[in-house]
């Protein structure tokens, strides 16, 4: 048996060995770079929030001032289970939970994207340079390694696409299930994850040589599978909050300021300094006739030649990969058109673009230029490689240095050492608390406050109906002895808030420290 053993072992590629070895790197160095915890901001709030209430026996939601939960409904819930189940695990931490998750996730991601290079490219030296590049990535970096549940998704919708792939016609009902599974957990992950159904059912339908009435049940059977989870938690939100997703319907069309936006981000990937609209469209241009170019070299030659052994799945994992990527578009456009103005077309946002376009773009490339037979094919990709891993490998180290330094976000060193952080976890659980930072007051003085009323709706792009009832009402509360309205410095002028002299009218300083501005209802 040992003999057997070595034998085995003896035939396991190095590269595969070194993947595994480059992705366990890659979390442990994440996690000794999150001392003070990873990022956590607005949505983690509402993740975390409902882990650990979830955990504790409240339910999975978000605690008012008044004691009341407020249903989880305006994101999926996979990510708060996981971290709820962690919990288990580090004593109800959920932000130690939170770190811990991302750091594999970085970790495991990074092995995932080496080897979907490896196994489409049938080269697995590739793969190597694949996880690499994964792991020294400002985007997968600063995307990943956060208390949000963009790592979560990569995890699925990679693994669904690759599923989907590797199913073939006739049979493969293991990688059939596993494909509605995935694509199941993707949309519990994210509520876009209903692009990586339709990206999988390209894969299991449309470039499927069965007969029509077979394909017609595959997809039933696929759609009915992956899209079961989901239906039953638009269900529970539906019964308890009358909404499945808490957003409202409404026109509003983005009109080219978020065109533009897609086009600074997409090309900030990948060009260093300040980058003009211009210079953006013209790399981005580029980069669409290179790959259209390498990808009718490889239409031309498979015309006349017999395909490689796996050259087969590696054209159906690319018409995957673009039936996902457009379609992730599409959704990005019909979301900001009709549910949420105030989404942004950063990094976070389109991420998931980064990755299905780097493995797109890469496997194209390798197979129109016939890396594999020709040095000349192999030295252009090895140059972009190079090429990216001098443009990412400065920002990765200054970004992780940040992050041990004074960390990110509302759980950041200057909050963890706050004056006002201080003061507040010093105060009676049953104190109301009014903030323009609740979150910061949640995570790391374990306090419930409330936020300042809202002036203007960004989701919907018009002025709150509600905002002068919802002012009064803070007024009122703010009339209990004991309560404060805590103003963290400085006061930013986001379009959704009031002036501060508005907002503190006929209140008085009661503490002012550095970093925030206690107020209170003068005594009567």
């Amino acid at each position: 048996m040992k003999t057997q053993l070595l034998a085995q072992l003896k035939r396991v590629n190095p590269a595969y060995v070194i993947m595994i070895g480059l992705a366990f790197l890659g979390t442990i160095i994440a996690f000794l770079n999150t001392p003070w915890g990873v990022l956590v901001e607005s949505d983690s709030y509402f993740y975390i929030s409902a882990a650990k209430n979830l955990v504790a026996g409240p339910g999975m939601g978000r605690l008012t001032l008044d004691g009341l939960l407020i249903p989880l409904t305006h994101y999926p819930p996979l990510y708060s289970l996981v971290i709820a189940g962690f919990s288990l695990l580090t004593h109800g931490n959920a932000l130690l939970s939170a770190r811990i998750l991302a750091c594999l996730l970085f970790g495991g991601n990074s092995r995932l994207f080496g080897i979907l290079l490896a196994r489409f490219t049938r080269a697995p030296w590739a793969g190597v340079a694949g996880t690499g590049l994964f792991l020294i990535s400002a985007v997968t970096t600063s995307v990943v390694i956060a208390g949000l549940s963009e790592g979560l998704f990569f995890l699925f919708f990679l693994l669904a696409l690759f599923c989907a792939t590797e199913v073939r016609s006739g049979g493969n009902k293991g990688w059939f299930v596993w494909t509605c599974i995935c694509a199941a957990l993707a949309c519990l992950a994210r509520y876009v994850g209903l692009t990586v159904v339709a990206a999988c059912l390209v894969g299991l339908v449309a470039i499927n040589p069965s007969p029509w009435k077979a394909r017609a049940k595959v997809a039933i059977i696929f759609c009915t599978a992956s899209l079961l989870p989901i239906s039953l938690w638009y269900l529970r939100d539906w019964l308890l909050t009358g909404s499945t997703t808490n957003r409202s319907l409404f026109y509003h069309w983005p009109g080219k300021l978020a065109l533009n936006e897609a086009i600074f981000t997409a090309s900030g990937w990948f060009l260093p300094g300040k980058i003009t609209l211009e210079t953006g469209e013209l790399f981005l241009l580029f980069v669409a006739l290179a790959t259209g170019a390498a990808a009718g070299a490889w239409w031309f030659y498979r015309r006349s030649h017999q395909p490689a052994p796996g050259e087969e799945a590696a054209v159906k994992f690319t018409w995957v990969l673009a039936a996902f990527i457009l379609t992730y578009c599409l959704s990005l456009l019909v979301s900001r058109t009709f549910m949420d103005a105030s989404t942004r077309w950063d990094t976070r946002i389109l991420s998931p673009l980064y990755l299905a376009g780097e493995l797109f773009f890469f496997i194209i490339l390798w197979y129109g230029t016939r890396a594999s037979n020709h040095l000349w094919g192999k030295i252009v990709l090895g140059g972009i490689g190079l090429y990216l891993a001098w443009f990412n490998l400065p920002l990765s180290v200054s970004f992780l240095n940040s992050y041990a330094r004074d960390g990110f976000g509302y759980t950041n060193k200057a909050m963890q050492t706050s004056q006002a952080i201080a003061v507040l976890k010093t105060l009676p659980n049953n104190e109301i608390i009014y903030s323009n930072n609740a979150a910061a007051i949640y995570f790391n003085a374990g306090k419930l406050a409330d936020w300042i009323p809202e002036k203007y709706d960004s989701v919907k792009a018009q002025p709150r109906s509600d905002y002068a009832q919802n002012l009064q009402e803070m007024r009122m509360k703010l009339e209990t002895p004991g309560s404060f309205l805590v103003i963290f410095k400085p006061y930013q002028n986001y379009i959704e808030y009031p002036p501060l002299s508005e907002l503190t009218r006929g209140l008085s300083i009661v503490k002012d420290y550095l970093d925030a501005t206690f107020y209170a209802a003068p005594p009567n």
